[in-house]
């Protein structure tokens, strides 16, 4: 799933956060996410709380996604370095609350 829309999935940004999605014809509606940090942020932990921290965001905010017809992929990368100090929830949703606007405006 991750390298298929890393390649061939649409593309939103918020701070940090870039998201790979794309629609796939099924006949059951629903959306699969996935996340994922760059090794670019060296320390494990860190990338450990961030996707923690998307992943809790996202089950917050999902059912603000229109989804058209069949279902939807979607992959949220954390890209930027960041100081641990600055990563908390309010922070992550924030940037996710715009991705999901960006997602309903697109679809």
């Amino acid at each position: 799933m991750f390298t298929k829309l890393f390649t061939t999935g649409k593309t939103q940004s918020a701070g940090a956060i870039r998201c790979f999605y794309t629609s796939v014809e099924t006949a059951t509606s629903g959306v699969q996410a996935g996340f994922t940090v760059t090794r670019n942020i060296r320390n494990s932990p860190t990338r450990n709380k961030i996707k923690r921290l998307m992943r809790e965001s996202w089950r917050q905010r999902q059912s603000g996604v229109r989804i058209c017809n069949g279902s939807l992929q979607i992959v949220f990368l954390y890209y930027k370095p960041t100081d641990r100090k600055v990563l908390n929830l309010q922070n992550i949703d924030s940037m996710m609350q715009k991705l999901v606007e960006k997602l309903n405006k697109d679809s």
